[in-house]
């Protein structure tokens, strides 16, 4: 279903989707270059040109949702990668976000949406409260983008469950075991704290809420800095471009997320039993087939 839309209109739609990837991936300006999303699910891009490329190719593979505002055109690879397109009520191209379909699920009742400054009309996110048993973790806010928010927003029971995934960002770390994890810990915090104390091996804070309050964003962000172990490890192929990543199960306090990793950001590979550390940007999606009524 290709888009009748001139190329010098695309063009400039697909440059700005481009620079909101760069202040996704810029982090409040942490770091200025470092590998896009996409390149976490084996669709490496550097440029809106790179974009334009992807999008020619899956444009003709992807199913239409049409949502209030507009569609979306969804594809979907064996290897777990998404792209969710977005289309205005006029047939203009306006945005692409990526995502991983994987086995995490968490539980939640959401606390509200979320609006940005570099949203588009079909872009969302939300701020959710987990629901568990478990002490410390019921209430747990965690804060994620839907790049299919407008399929469900104006439908949903007051619990849900959601699929979430973690795109490797920022500072990642790979550690062989927890004692080597641990290890790291105490001699950082020594360095720079003056004590051995350290932070547990499935830490997890939302960094929008742990900010010196002059430093907070006035919208929380989509990320999350934790640590966890490895459950499974895997490196998989997107067959479109034939470019690998790595997909992992981390168990942090709050639960299992997908984990999804861009292979030049690591100069270790992650393994079972090993501990992973880092920022990481926060994609989810409804997960309908597990919904209660």
């Amino acid at each position: 279903m290709p888009l009748t839309i001139p190329a010098s209109e695309i063009t400039i739609k697909l440059e700005l989707a481009f620079k909101k990837q760069e202040l996704l991936t810029g982090f409040r300006g942490r770091i200025p270059t470092m590998p896009s999303h996409f390149g976490a699910i084996g669709l490496p891009m550097e440029s809106a040109e790179e974009m334009e490329e992807l999008l020619d190719r899956v444009i003709d593979k992807c199913e239409s949702l049409n949502v209030e505002g507009g569609r979306y055109l969804y594809w979907a690879a064996p290897s777990g990668a998404e792209l969710w397109i977005q289309v205005d009520t006029n047939g203009d191209y306006i945005g692409i976000n990526p995502h991983f379909w994987g086995k995490s699920r968490f539980r939640a009742r959401i606390e509200r949406s979320l609006v940005r400054s570099d949203f588009t009309e079909l872009d969302g996110s939300y701020l959710i409260r987990l629901v568990s048993d478990e002490v410390g973790v019921d209430g747990l806010p965690i804060v994620f983008d839907v790049p299919d928010f407008k399929l469900h927003h104006r439908s949903l029971p007051e619990i849900v469950t959601f699929q979430l995934t973690a795109f490797a960002h920022d500072e990642l770390e790979i550690f062989e075991s927890e004692e080597a994890f641990n290890e790291a810990e105490e001699e950082e915090w020594e360095e720079s704290e003056g004590t051995k104390f350290g932070l547990a091996p499935n830490f997890f804070l939302v960094p929008s809420f742990f900010l010196p309050s002059g430093e907070r964003p006035q919208v929380p962000e989509p990320f999350a800095f934790f640590a966890g172990f490895v459950l499974e490890a895997e490196k998989r192929v997107t067959r479109l471009t034939g470019k690998s990543f790595w997909r992992a199960s981390v168990k942090t306090f709050p639960g299992i997320f997908d984990v999804v990793i861009e292979p030049t950001m690591l100069t270790t590979e992650p393994k079972v039993g090993g501990v992973v550390k880092g920022y990481f940007y926060l994609s989810g999606r409804l997960a309908i087939e597990d919904q209660q009524e």
